[in-house]
């Protein structure tokens, strides 16, 4: 891929638990991410899905180093961050920037919202003269659609709305080059869903962004993305672009994935077949040998129980990791 920004390859992030109730014992082994490789080009937005608990967000916080990754490569416009400095990865930081997704219980109910956008500027431009600080802040709060008259406000007298206008302002003060939104819109109502959606595209084309967009909702996912990865148990099911994916999956789970999207007309929702996975997602303490999707999948095998399935290209920007990938056993054929 031309204008790689950045790399991740090989990556994986484990946490050692204790089962509940036990103090004493040896802790168990939780994959959360495991094995997941990908690049993000200048400009480019990669979408991210999977069902609650799959890893979404713990990917996201390892690519920005929140994390600690247990193997794995991530390499930022060339420099492998594991190789960098605590003073470099500082400087690094200005370049990337995240979203999150609770619009107010990601902001410091103590704090004017002028001085939480502010926040950034203050921590790795201290230098910075604080009237050109309050420039800065009112300056971003118009591009996201925010009165700059309201620096001096708290967020508890601002919307859900408006409230992740406030942190998309915060992440873009700085003028990152890669913006990760963690399911951005999932608290909010569908009408302004479709306005926070509409201005990350408009801030995307504004300052030449990359971004990794994660929801667990497909149809968000299309609209805003060029790419998209199926994450399932920490790992990659599929990474294929947008229309790609939704015309031709390959991937039983992501045919899962796109069969549950409602559509808009009640008549055809009611009408068509709702086939579901089977059974509830597995514990990832305890995830299933060989393909971690065998046991809510229709198409399963016994080499699907024997052999854990590779990532295998199908096609230049195209991967999938199943036994059966051919469109005669996985697809619409």
């Amino acid at each position: 891929m031309s204008d790689v920004l950045l790399s991740v390859d090989s990556l994986a992030v484990h946490f050692a638990v204790r089962a509940e109730g036990l103090i004493f014992g040896r802790p168990q082994l939780l994959r959360a991410v495991d094995d997941v490789s990908f690049e993000i080009a200048t400009r480019e937005t990669l979408g991210i899905v999977g069902e609650s608990g799959c890893g979404k967000t713990t990917l996201a916080r390892a690519i920005l180093n929140l994390v600690p990754k247990a193997a794995g490569t991530i390499v930022w416009a060339g420099e492998d961050l594991a190789q960098c400095s605590p003073a470099r990865l500082r400087q690094l930081r200005r370049d990337m920037q995240i979203v999150f997704q609770d619009p107010l219980g990601s902001l410091n109910p103590r704090m004017k919202i002028g001085d939480i956008i502010a926040e950034p500027l203050m921590t790795l431009d201290p230098d910075r003269p604080r009237s050109q600080m309050l420039d800065v802040v009112k300056d971003i709060m118009i591009k996201v659609g925010l009165d700059p008259q309201t620096v001096n406000r708290y967020p508890h007298e601002f919307s859900g709305g408006q409230c992740q206008r406030v942190g998309i302002a915060r992440a873009m003060v700085l003028r990152p080059k890669l913006l990760i939104c963690d399911e951005p819109v999932s608290a909010l109502d569908v009408s302004v869903q479709a306005q926070i959606l509409n201005l990350l595209s408009e801030l995307q084309r504004e300052f030449g962004l990359a971004m990794v967009f994660i929801s667990h909702d497909l149809a968000v996912v299309r609209y805003v993305s060029s790419r998209i990865l199926v994450l399932y148990l920490g790992k990659v099911m599929e990474l294929a672009h947008a229309d790609e994916l939704f015309s031709e999956p390959l991937h039983p789970y992501t045919r899962a994935l796109i069969d549950a999207v409602p559509v808009p007309d009640p008549s055809v929702e009611y009408g068509k077949p709702h086939p579901g996975v089977g059974q509830d997602l597995p514990s990832l303490l305890q995830p299933p040998g060989g393909c971690v999707f065998r046991k809510r999948c229709a198409k399963a095998t016994g080499i699907c129980r024997d052999k854990v399935p590779a990532l295998e290209q199908v096609n230049p920007g195209r991967s999938v990791a199943c036994h059966h990938w051919k469109k005669e056993e996985c697809g619409d054929g």
